[in-house]
């Protein structure tokens, strides 16, 4: 027999729920009053603090004070104290170059060098479309003089701050013997952020840097070499260390079946990644990682694997799953450069401090990792390990998780890989 609720034991009921939840609304608008409150006596006391210091220094101290040096020393000070060791302040002129950056532009002479086992000073890269490049000047090209002057003791740091800092500079170029004096400016040009090729069947897809232009120029490769026959990838992402993040999730985007892949976390709570699958990464891949692959990079590494996309072969990686932005100063543009954030896999877990552990470990020498630019892919150790991985996904069908150990001896003049892999395959 069913029994009915009167009325007057309903409306006490709906009292009741209404009461708690007014309760429990009040609760949570307390604490956050509280919460803000203390954030508020915090704040007071260190600018009655700060000026208590300034009342001291400006009262007391015999000389002259450098009001914009005071200032930044300041700014220095706040970073240095919230124990955050990624955290930074930026001049104006370092904000500034580094918003160009990241939007995929550039000023300069569109080169960059390295130092050679022979100590010459090489460009290691032209940038297409930059003076040098509409120059003439070539990756491999020797550096023997600047401004018509010979390098001296530290060439690389001479060339380095002259390409740097110059408005203008005279290279006297060597080229199969031939020396060629280039005089060259300082000018304005689009980054190419990702350079790719066909090698038989097995595509290169390198990232050079994560700017907002990288995604358009990694959907450009891919496709490109897909039309070509490529029926696996390297991807390297070497030498990258972060970058934009928001190029970043688009990158993913393009490479992830649709859905979940991770998590970003933030102080104001746990936000999920998903990728929307426009192009999607569907042929067996191998993703070169170094030390110095960090950030950004690392994300895309890690998803790619989890996905059961990739394999990562070479060093373990840099370890910065933390996420940093830079915040302007309204007073002169300069910034502050702090850890906002998180990145976190589907485990809710990240790589911060620990990195990632490539499938197949495989090493180039000091050597070689300095002249990465100008390494013959024939004398690199991880790109070879990456194409006899590729080789052996291919006979086997495809790869979902593997375990592997491998140990690498590499020198200018014999190269040696000893890999044992345990595999699990998914058909």
């Amino acid at each position: 027999m069913r029994k009915r609720l009167s009325w007057g034991a309903a409306l006490s009921l709906m009292i009741i729920v209404v009461a708690v939840t007014v309760c429990v609304t009040m609760l949570i608008a307390m604490r956050r009053f509280n919460t803000q409150v203390n954030e508020l006596n915090n704040r007071q006391a260190m600018y009655n603090y700060i000026a208590d210091v300034d009342n001291a220094v400006r009262q007391n101290y015999y000389g002259t004070i450098d009001e914009e040096v005071l200032r930044r020393s300041l700014a220095q000070g706040q970073v240095k104290g919230i124990g955050d060791k990624y955290a930074r302040y930026l001049t104006t002129e370092e904000y500034n170059a580094q918003a160009v950056a990241l939007s995929g532009q550039s000023t300069g002479f569109g080169i960059a060098v390295v130092q050679n086992d022979s100590g010459q000073v090489v460009l290691s890269e032209v940038q297409p479309g930059s003076t040098a490049y509409s120059a003439g000047l070539q990756k491999g090209d020797v550096v023997m003089a600047l401004n018509k002057t010979a390098l001296g003791e530290e060439p690389l740091k001479t060339v380095e701050d002259a390409l740097e800092s110059a408005a203008s500079v005279i290279l006297t170029i060597r080229r199969a013997d031939k020396e060629t004096a280039f005089e060259l400016s300082s000018a304005a040009y689009a980054r190419e952020c990702v350079e790719s090729e066909l090698n038989g069947t097995v595509g290169y897809l390198r990232i050079k840097s994560i700017t907002d232009v990288t995604p358009d120029q990694v959907l450009s490769a891919y496709t490109s070499l897909k039309e070509q026959g490529a029926a696996t990838l390297v991807l390297d992402l070497r030498n990258v260390n972060g970058g934009a993040t928001e190029a970043t999730k688009n990158i993913l985007s393009l490479l992830l079946p649709h859905g979940l892949y991770g998590y970003y976390v933030d102080k104001d709570g746990t936000a999920e990644l998903r990728a929307e699958n426009t192009a999607q990464l569907d042929i067996p891949t191998a993703v070169l990682v170094n030390k110095t692959t960090a950030g950004e990079a690392e994300l895309i590494a890690a998803t790619l694997r989890q996905a059961g996309n990739a394999v990562l072969v070479g060093d373990v990686t840099a370890g910065r799953s933390m996420v940093q932005e830079s915040f302007a100063l309204a007073s002169d543009n300069s910034a502050l450069y702090l850890t906002v954030g998180e990145f976190l896999l589907l485990d809710k877990r990240g790589w911060e401090g620990v990195g990632l552990t490539p499938d197949v470990v495989a090493s180039l020498t000091e050597e070689q990792e300095t002249a990465l630019e100008l390494l013959p892919k024939e004398a690199d150790v991880q790109y070879r390990a990456a194409l006899a991985k590729l080789s052996m996904m291919s006979e086997q069908g495809g790869t979902t998780t593997t375990t592997t150990t491998a140990t690498t001896t590499a020198t200018s003049a014999d190269v040696t890989t000893d890999v044992t892999t345990e595999t699990t395959l998914a058909e």
